[in-house]
């Protein structure tokens, strides 16, 4: 029995992740209800200048509790990597010492294994990923590598830029893509 099918659904329901482009040795798992979460990273960038969107995934679509999103933000936070506490209280923040292609790995199994969309398992028959419904669910958030260096400094955030530089590439010669 789902435990959730007496919640009502939410019409914006978003898990995403997002990054410091200086450090990608750490990254936010976090939740939004917005229409989108571009308007929650929004928020943060006063901040943190360096705050960027990678992944987010739009739940809503599988359709989705508040309460549910709100306990797989939890899980997820237990799973990926050790939680960073906040500097200035100690208490734990959303940001986790995660590379995040890890972490976007590790979601998208999760999710995938955990939802259907219209029916449909976000898995294949082997028990991967079903990458061809589960972009409806997925958007993933990789700028050109020049918007980022008009911005800030090459040396600044050259992790960041390289790996753009290197998945920019990889798309146009149709390859897949593969974490670093």
């Amino acid at each position: 029995m789902n435990p959730y099918q007496n919640e009502p659904l939410i019409p914006n329901a978003w898990i995403y992740i997002a990054i410091d482009i200086r450090d990608l040795s750490i990254c936010k798992i976090g939740l939004t209800t917005a229409v989108s979460p571009w308007q929650r990273i929004q928020q943060g960038t006063t901040s943190n200048p360096f705050y960027l969107l990678f992944n987010s995934y739009n739940l809503s679509i599988v359709g989705i509790s508040k309460k549910e999103l709100q306990d797989l933000e939890r899980y997820l936070h237990r799973k990926i990597e050790r939680r960073i506490p906040i500097v200035s209280s100690g208490s734990v923040s959303e940001w986790v010492e995660s590379h995040p292609l890890q972490a976007e790995n590790w979601i998208d199994s999760y999710i995938s294994n955990s939802f259907e969309l219209n029916g449909f398992s976000l898995q294949n028959e082997h028990g991967e990923v079903n990458y061809s419904l589960f972009n409806k669910v997925k958007e993933v958030c990789r700028p050109d590598p020049s918007s980022i260096t008009r911005a800030v400094r090459y040396e600044q955030c050259q992790e960041y830029v390289d790996y753009l530089i290197w998945y920019h590439n990889s798309a146009r010669l149709g390859q897949p893509n593969k974490p670093l």
